[in-house]
């Protein structure tokens, strides 16, 4: 995950005191032998605070669209797939996550070994750091920014960006693995360094040498190729004090009626709606 991206980004002082509205984005690279970051191997996953939350369905649902959708064909001809991330509990490294991609093999590649490590934390540099390192510097040269379609502007200079609810949509994995997999583990999935998949069951080890341990985390009677969750709603998480700080700092900048009204829209809630295209009139006079 990127660090969030506030909407409207402004560079008055009142912005460091108020809460904004977050743009989400995760990024998945295909990294090759030659270490080279091509513009078609970035893919670039956003999404609005005020659209769903940042949590493992979201990240389990990114993963699942691009493994079917984007990298499905040349998966099909690979043996095997590693994956590498850090190990946010929250979003990454999670009973969900496995879940998912257990799903994906029996569902889509069953001859794929699937192997994710974890790198330890303050010693390691992602591929996708590289991606946000660039991102970031041009958002830099852009002091305000105040609809989303902004930085998706500048996202897609360095990948392709998918929209959600446009290009992909969420599913509630949580739910469906709270179903499927067995309540008591002999392992901690916090502590595993490692991850192997290669049949219903998924190897774990907690340092990155020896043998792998083998464990099925089905229950009885459940099928990894009858794996299949439920879409999830778009719900905002923008609770009413953050709502009121953007709209506030909103009304200081002025900005054109129609980015007023994306924000009305956007922000939705029970407070009032602002028009600052009528306040600036004012002011004039």
């Amino acid at each position: 995950m990127m660090e969030n991206l506030v909407l409207p980004r402004t560079p008055i002082g009142q912005a460091y005191y108020s809460r904004q509205l977050y743009l989400h984005v995760f990024g998945v690279v295909v990294h090759r032998a030659d270490g080279s970051q091509r513009k078609e191997d970035i893919h670039l996953f956003t999404w609005l605070e005020s659209e769903n939350g940042k949590d493992s369905n979201m990240i389990a649902s990114a993963l699942w669209h691009f493994l079917r959708m984007v990298l499905k064909d040349e998966l099909s001809t690979r043996r095997e797939l590693r994956l590498f991330s850090d190990s946010c509990y929250g979003q990454n490294k999670n009973m969900n996550v496995l879940a998912m991609l257990m799903a994906f093999r029996k569902q889509e590649c069953p001859q794929l070994k699937i192997s994710y490590t974890f790198p330890i934390r303050g010693h390691s540099f992602l591929p996708a750091d590289r991606v946000f390192g660039r991102v970031e510097q041009e958002i830099r040269k852009n002091p305000t920014i105040l609809l989303p379609d902004d930085y998706l502007a500048i996202l897609s200079n360095h990948g392709h960006v998918h929209q959600y609810g446009n290009d992909w949509d969420s599913l509630d994995f949580k739910a469906a693995a709270s179903k499927c997999l067995k309540k008591a583990r002999p392992f901690k999935i916090s502590e595993v360094r490692v991850m192997e998949i290669t049949d219903s069951a998924v190897g774990v080890k907690d340092t990155y040498s020896g043998e792998f341990t083998k464990h099925t985390i089905l229950k009885k009677g459940c099928r990894w190729d009858t794996f299949a969750p439920e879409p999830l709603p778009h719900v905002s998480h923008v609770k009413p004090a953050k709502r009121e700080d953007t709209l506030k700092l909103l009304m200081e900048l002025k900005p054109p009626q129609p980015v007023v009204d994306w924000y009305n829209e956007a922000l939705g809630g029970d407070g009032p709606v602002v028009n600052v295209r009528n306040s600036s009139d004012e002011d004039s006079n």
